[in-house]
């Protein structure tokens, strides 16, 4: 569960995109650390998709997944097409603790497979799409996600690095 994390929201590239939600041209906004990503223009009220998606990454900070799985819920109804939600609803599925693993992983790769649906350049889904099926024990689906983040991300050096990890794990440096 450790291995996925919030990284989820931020994704490589010149922006996140909205989908079908905005007509405002993007600005910027600082979500994690030092990488930029693009929203729309903020607006009064709580029904401003980005403030929602905020609200739920702060109850998913503090270790509440079911306010964060709420936050989620009214984003959703607000902004289905927003790729975030779903990254960040994964993140939630991997720390619920009323979840069993299996099925927290379950629920976290639909939720990822939705999310780079909705963006493919989305190259952190797809990375940690790659985990979980590294997880659990799938090569091949693991470098099936690590492909599409390759494309979606071709100077991203993490993928790389979770191949070796994955043809390791299969025994190539015994081949």
């Amino acid at each position: 569960r450790d291995a996925i994390s919030l990284g989820l929201l931020v994704r490589e590239g010149p922006g996140m995109r909205f989908g079908d939600t905005v007509d405002a041209p993007p600005v910027p906004l600082r979500v994690l650390g030092p990488t930029v990503a693009s929203a729309p223009p903020a607006v009064s009220g709580p029904a401003e998709p980005i403030a929602a998606l905020l609200a739920a990454h702060e109850r998913y900070r503090q270790g509440d997944a079911d306010g964060a799985r709420d936050a989620l819920d009214r984003l959703e109804k607000l902004a289905p097409r927003f790729a975030p939600l779903w990254a960040l609803s994964a993140a939630v599925d991997l720390v619920d603790p009323a979840l069993t693993p299996a099925i927290s992983r379950d629920r976290a790769r639909a939720s990822l497979v939705r999310a780079f649906a909705l963006d493919p350049t989305m190259a952190r889904a797809a990375h940690n799409l790659a985990l979980i099926e590294q997880q659990d024990d799938r090569p091949e689906e693991a470098m099936t996600w690590i492909e599409a983040g390759r494309r979606a991300a071709p100077h991203s050096f993490r993928f790389a690095l979770l191949e070796v990890e994955v043809l390791l794990d299969r025994g190539w440096d015994r081949e």
